[in-house]
């Protein structure tokens, strides 16, 4: 029997425990052993049964690699769950909120984020799909993402007391929200709109939903996440009428075709964990300093060269070029090295930690 194959089985067992052990006691659903078991189950598991099967270009052994890699980091999140915090640490501030200066800052983030949102989408770049985004539009995306903590804001003061002006309030943003969800086919708009409101129900009103419907959703998630990326291209086209003809569950087969070098995210992730044990390139969280760079320093005040200067790791461009060469691999823009590969290529298995 092969390893990867029994890897394969423990990965499916720990995600499905994860999963079911949050749906027995539904308080759990908004907690994060659930929520991960939740991701592996629709989004990892598909395509560790397509890499198990057919590694290629990946090797087996980086395919048991990156599995072994998966069952730790989900073991890992059940004994972060597990791990019981100091009371101490607990302490409730005395402090008291100004609930109307708060709502005023809250429709504030939420006005600047959708103006700024919008200049985004007006630009020639917002308008490719796959692209990577450069340039003074990644100041633009940093300040306008200050429209979710304006949101969350808003949607939990409108649940503690509702008001119509709570209402007009919160319109702006939720329509920026949607917009972005819906019309431009970001599956993190959608992740975080769906969990905003799951939470918040939650937290404010003890609302949660039933096991039936998690259920539900799961298997809607798994069937549909596969057909994001022709949804969107066919909304950047404009041609909405091509919709109807997305065919989920031909999409969701089409993991399993034997295509030379296709690329999967978990077999980015495999890949790239062959890579660097065999050149050793192992980051011990430069990469995580480099990001820091990227997202605070910006090149239009500061200059690239200054901005090049403060990176002290592989870049990704780097790391995926030198994929291509060692192996003809060529990742898709768009899909990503997945916090599995990810923490490897900073601190080997450690990194599950």
């Amino acid at each position: 029997m092969q390893t990867s194959w029994i890897l394969l089985v423990l990965l499916i067992l720990s995600s499905a425990f994860l999963f079911f052990w949050g749906l027995y006691s539904r308080h759990r659903i908004c907690q994060y052993p659930f929520l991960l078991g939740f991701s592996f189950i629709a989004f990892i598991i598909p395509q560790a049964v397509v890499i198990q099967a057919n590694p290629y270009p990946a090797t087996e052994s980086s395919v048991e690699r990156v599995l072994l890699m998966a069952i730790l980091c989900a073991s890992m999140c059940w004994l972060g769950y597990k791990i019981k915090i100091p009371k101490s640490t607990l302490i409730k501030s005395k402090s008291r909120l100004n609930m109307g200066l708060l709502r005023t800052g809250g429709f504030l983030y939420s006005c600047i984020g959708c103006i700024l949102w919008m200049i985004i989408y007006s630009r020639e770049e917002a308008r490719g799909v796959g692209q990577y985004w450069t340039g003074i539009i990644t100041v633009y995306v940093f300040f306008a993402n200050i429209l979710n903590i304006g949101f969350t804001v808003l949607l939990l003061d409108l649940l503690q007391k509702p008001k119509l002006y709570k209402v007009l309030l919160i319109l702006p943003g939720l329509s920026m929200l949607v917009t972005r969800a819906v019309i431009s086919g970001r599956r993190t708009g959608m992740i975080f709109l769906a969990f905003s409101f799951m939470c918040a129900l939650y937290f404010i009103r003890e609302i949660l939903p039933s096991r039936k419907f998690m259920i539900a959703g799961l298997i809607i998630a798994t069937l549909t996440i596969t057909s994001v990326h022709q949804y969107r291209v066919i909304v950047k086209s404009g041609n909405w009428s091509d919709i109807s003809k997305i065919n989920v569950i031909e999409n969701f087969n089409s993991l399993s075709e034997n295509e030379k070098g296709k690329s999967l995210e978990l077999r980015n992730a495999a890949v790239f964990i062959e890579s660097t044990i065999e050149q050793d390139t192992h980051q011990f969280g430069a990469s995580y300093w480099d990001r820091l760079v990227f997202r605070w320093v910006p090149a239009q005040f500061f200059g690239k060269e200054f901005k090049e200067n403060l990176n002290i790791g592989i870049t990704l461009n780097d790391k995926y070029e030198m994929l291509y060469n060692l192996y003809g691999y060529k990742h898709q823009k768009g899909t990503t090295l997945t916090g599995i590969g990810d923490s490897f290529f900073q601190f080997d298995y450690f990194g599950c930690f």
